[in-house]
């Protein structure tokens, strides 16, 4: 006995490239909802004016993820050549929405630099570490 079956086939497409401003200066999150907050802070190259006579330029973001909550700390890097997979979650997935905020809508989720170090220095404190 034969049936019909239907295959199907799956190819990578571009829609839309767009350009996006990334942060200069350090930068704060807050999400909702995981209650995590961000620190966000840019790392300059420092070898293209005196290699290759060019402005120096941000090649990767450090990014301090404090959780109140459970009293963790978690220290990560992201390269800028990597925002747009980790933006898909096909690369530091755990990072998509961050980015996503960061690059898309800098606008929202943003917290003072008081308020997170704030949450900082009290997990900090929790953990028996901060020395004032």
């Amino acid at each position: 006995m034969k049936i019909q079956i239907k295959k199907e086939e799956y190819k990578k497409v571009t829609l839309d490239n767009f350009e996006v401003n990334i942060p200069e200066n350090p930068c704060y999150y807050w999400h909702n909802g995981i209650r995590i907050a961000y620190s966000v802070v840019p790392v300059w190259t420092s070898w293209n004016k005196e290699h290759y006579s060019k402005d120096e330029e941000i090649y990767e973001f450090k990014i301090i993820e404090v959780d109140p909550t459970f009293k963790s700390i978690k220290v990560s890097n992201i390269r800028v050549s990597d925002l747009s997979e980790t933006l898909t979650g096909r690369r530091n997935k755990e990072y998509s929405r961050l980015v996503e905020n960061i690059l898309l809508y800098p606008k929202e989720n943003t917290r003072e630099k008081e308020q997170f170090f704030k949450d900082y220095n009290k997990v900090l404190e929790d953990l028996g570490l901060y020395l004032s």
